[in-house]
């Protein structure tokens, strides 16, 4: 018994020498206590609500409460949409360092959001966190991406225009050129809220195949962004497509040889036939074509051969083809440079 009560002794004894030791001090103080050799009196900032794509600024004050100057050593930041700039290398006796920091919020989401900056000193070596939190507003989506789209289907989305949560949307105008594209404004903010705007942006593809890329303007109320841009995009598919869609020989040597293949395809399942190939440049093109056993899609083979003209190479490859749903006629470019 007195040899474990000795034991137990020794141990508390143990624990009250390193409590005072140098090497057990902790790495990151706390910033605001004032009663520490360096300290921030004011450690973190909360920005509220912001925009996204808002740069934000702020500048820390570092105290010196000894009666000697203090280098300044390494500045470190949690994330690396933030920086951070000190005022010089060394706090003067009972005086202050000034950290200026920057947090940029363009590639950040739609959630709260939390940086530490770490201000390392020496002499005592220590470190000062300092904090900076907020919660990003997206006020509108850049783009609304449809992809590939079949011939006679309606693409709807839906999305929302939005201010800062203690403030009150106003849409004054909208503007777009392409007639094809529906898009309507709700007349009132969703979930009682303010804030907020949907819009629904609809287009019927009966009309046109092909590629489209139309911006949508939406005039606001909105200090940061008064002006919201959205593009749409997409691509109507035809009876016919093509991958890739044209033929590119890049750069060609004399007595070089490349091989290109090309997929036509029917993206509805319809069969069809490549009745004629018109071929810009028989010399140096050959040409080779085979189809599946359904017909709904032709493989072209081309092989080019150098000894082109030099300089560029710019021509067309024109198909005639045939389905159910009568003729198309099909072009392909072709071009590349001729060494």
């Amino acid at each position: 018994m007195k040899r474990k009560n000795r034991l137990t002794i020794g141990v508390l004894l143990l624990l009250l020498l390193t409590q005072g030791m140098p090497g057990c001090d902790k790495s990151v103080n706390r910033s605001d206590d004032t009663s520490a050799s360096v300290y921030a009196p004011a450690a973190s900032r909360d920005f509220g609500y912001v925009y996204q794509g808002q740069k934000l600024t702020h500048t820390f004050e570092i105290h010196n409460a000894t009666d000697a100057p203090i280098p300044i050593g390494q500045i470190k930041s949690s994330c690396g949409c933030s920086s951070a700039v000190v005022s010089g290398n060394n706090m003067p006796a009972r005086g202050v360092a000034l950290v200026r920091t920057i947090v940029d919020t363009t590639g950040k989401g739609e959630h709260p959001f939390e940086v530490f900056v770490d201000i390392g000193v020496e002499h005592p070596i220590k470190v000062v966190r300092c904090s900076l939190r907020g919660n990003i507003v997206i006020p509108y989506p850049d783009r609304i991406e449809w992809g590939r789209l079949r011939i006679d289907e309606t693409k709807r989305s839906e999305f929302y225009i939005k201010t800062l949560p203690d403030e009150t949307l106003v849409i004054s105008d909208c503007e777009y050129n392409d007639k094809r594209l529906d898009v309507t404004i709700a007349s009132a903010s969703i979930w009682r809220r303010r804030d907020v705007r949907k819009v629904s942006v609809q287009c019927l593809t009966n009309a046109f195949t092909g590629k489209f890329d139309e911006t949508i303007v939406f005039k606001t109320n909105n200090p940061f962004r008064p002006t919201a841009r959205v593009v749409v995009t997409g691509y109507v598919m035809g009876q016919i497509e093509m991958e890739p869609s044209a033929v590119s020989l890049g750069i060609l040597k004399d007595h070089e040889q490349k091989q290109i293949t090309i997929r036509v395809y029917s993206p509805y399942n319809t069969p069809f036939t490549i009745d004629e190939i018109r071929n810009p440049f028989p010399d140096n093109l050959t040409i080779g074509i085979v189809s599946n056993d359904e017909g709904t899609e032709w493989i072209l083979t081309v092989v080019a051969r150098g000894g082109f003209q030099k300089g560029k190479v710019t021509g067309e490859l024109q198909m005639r083809t045939q389905s159910e749903r009568g003729a198309a006629d099909i072009r392909i470019g072709v071009f590349g440079i001729q060494r």
